[in-house]
C-alpha cells in the first residue's frame, strides 16, 4: 500500500494504521460496553450499569453510551413508556467492533496458556497466514 493510501485510509497524519482503532478501543468503559452488548440482546440502562465492573456513575454512563450512539456502535430504543423502558443494543457496526474484540480476546487466551510458549504460537499463525495467501 502506497504512503498516500495510508494517509488516505485514516482520518490523521500518517502512521501506524491502527490508531483510530485503538484510539477507539482506548475509551474507557467503550470494550466494557461492547463486551456486555455482544453477549446479551439489549440490556436496560441499570442491567448494563449493574453488569459493569467496578463502579460508574450514572451521569458517565449515560455520556458514554450517548458517545457510543454518535458513533454507530450502540443503539438506544426508547420503548415510549411511563416510566421510561430504554433498552441499548449494538449496531450492525457495534457487532463488528465485538467481533474485533472475540479476536482479541482469542489470541490473548493463545497467548496466555501454560506450558505453550510463544514461539509455537507465532510458528501457528505462520502456518496459518501462509495457507490463507495460497487461497
Amino acid at each position: 500500500m502506497a504512503h498516500d493510501e495510508i494517509a488516505a485510509v485514516g482520518s490523521g497524519p500518517p502512521g501506524c494504521p491502527l490508531d483510530p482503532v485503538l484510539s477507539l478501543l482506548a475509551l474507557k468503559w467503550l470494550v466494557h460496553v461492547v463486551w456486555l452488548l455482544g453477549r446479551n440482546e439489549t440490556l436496560r440502562f441499570a442491567e448494563l450499569q449493574r453488569q459493569l465492573p467496578g463502579s460508574i456513575s450514572a451521569k458517565v454512563l449515560s455520556g458514554r453510551l450517548k458517545q457510543l450512539e454518535a458513533l454507530g456502535i450502540v443503539e438506544r430504543e426508547d420503548k415510549g413508556t411511563s416510566p421510561p423502558h430504554v433498552v441499548y443494543r449494538l449496531t450492525t457496526y457495534g457487532q463488528a467492533v465485538n467481533d474485533l474484540l472475540a479476536g482479541i480476546e482469542l489470541r490473548a487466551r493463545q497467548l496466555s496458556l501454560p506450558g505453550a510458549p510463544l514461539i509455537s504460537f507465532l510458528e501457528e499463525s505462520n502456518e496459518i497466514n501462509q495457507h490463507l495467501s495460497r487461497l
